[in-house]
């Protein structure tokens, strides 16, 4: 079953928009749908936040400025999500990421590190 490119950017925004509200049932919810009832793999669930991140730390980064790729609609999404970024956020976050893809690159069970994995961007928060 493969999802289409914006079905997986919206379920993954959503993933990303329950991280940064903190709201842990909807994030684990959200993952569970992902990767159970719509059979998104694993790697593509991480490419696709590790493509969020990076888009939110270039917000955050310049918070004034809209990078020229970036849609106005989506800047403000990012603009919003930029305030919880604090200090090392972004070291973690992407920490995680790594760790998390070389880990199921490796062939560990790919739920327990997703699952793992969003408990540590869920903690990045503080």
């Amino acid at each position: 079953a493969s999802m289409s490119s914006k079905t997986l950017e919206y379920s993954v925004f959503e993933l990303i928009d329950a991280i940064m509200s903190r709201d842990r049932d909807r994030a684990f919810n959200v993952l569970r749908n992902l990767f159970v009832s719509k059979g998104v793999s694993s790697l593509s669930i991480i490419g696709a936040l590790v493509w969020h991140y990076g888009q939110l730390y270039r917000v955050w980064e310049t918070p004034h400025m809209r990078p020229k790729d970036i849609h106005q609609r989506r800047f403000n999404e990012l603009s919003k999500q930029s305030r919880y970024c604090k200090g090392d956020f972004f070291f973690k976050v992407f920490k995680a990421l790594y760790e998390a893809e070389v880990t199921i690159k490796s062939s560990a069970r790919e739920e327990v590190v997703l699952e793992t994995l969003l408990v540590r961007l869920l903690e990045s928060l503080g």
